[in-house]
């Protein structure tokens, strides 16, 4: 396995979602490359630094004003017709 390989795997890897097959092979790529284990580190951190945010929060009344303020097919004609073309 390369270099370009093993870190197109490392978020995979994270997510438990690789096969036993491409997990032994980036372990074994892992266990002799310096420079991806370093990778895999600083994912890692990364993911730990991202679930340690607190979400964001939109501000009171914005859904609402999004919804006034979009246009809606039942009262719109013309948004009605662009749907129409569209499925």
């Amino acid at each position: 396995m390369t270099c370009d390989e093993a870190r197109a795997r490392l978020s995979a890897l994270l997510d438990e979602a690789l096969s036993p097959d491409e997990r032994g092979a980036l372990d074994a790529h892992l266990a002799t490359c310096v420079d991806c284990r370093r990778e895999l580190g600083l994912l890692k951190n990364t993911v730990a630094l991202l679930r340690a945010v607190e979400p964001a929060r939109a501000p009171a009344g914005f859904v609402d004003r999004v919804r006034g303020a979009a246009p809606r097919r039942d009262r719109d004609p013309a948004a009605r017709r662009a749907y129409r073309r569209r499925h």
